[in-house]
């Protein structure tokens, strides 16, 4: 699995550091975030309460660059949401760098389109309590 942890612009090497030490993993260092492979969920976990230089450590479901927004919100329909059960609520966050995109925009149509994409029920969505929260990165041309 791949996961993504968020992080002010110019200390990547720091949270770079602190996947090392923390999980004892290699990761690899963008602008604003680093990514590193990792087996158990419970890893997530122990970085997000451990480290001090993260802002947010992120389970990567879809990777891929774009061309348009339309992309965007087709993947997101594809996204094999394990988590997702009629009893729980979700949300969409969203971080957008340098990308013409609106957050708030795309916000609101990945959820539709999460929404869309389960048959067997209707998902609850609760924006300020939810129980989920799926959380698009989009930097650049990728998200």
């Amino acid at each position: 699995m791949i996961g993504l942890a968020l992080c002010n612009k110019g200390i990547e090497e720091i949270v770079s550091l602190d996947i090392k030490e923390i999980l004892r993993k290699k990761s690899i260092k963008g602008r604003g975030h680093v990514t590193f492979q990792f087996e158990k969920e419970d890893e997530l976990c122990k970085l997000a309460y451990i480290s001090q230089s993260i802002s947010k450590v992120i389970l990567v479901l879809d990777s891929f660059e774009f061309k348009s927004q339309k992309k965007i919100i087709e993947q997101a329909g594809k996204l094999q949401l394990k988590w997702f059960n009629k009893d729980r609520k979700f949300k969409v966050d969203a971080k957008v760098i340098e990308s013409d995109i609106e957050q708030e925009e795309i916000r609101g149509e990945i959820g539709e389109a999460i929404i869309n994409s389960l048959t067997d029920y209707e998902q609850k969505v609760d924006l300020s309590n939810p129980d989920i929260t799926i959380y698009i990165y989009i930097n650049r041309n990728k998200a």
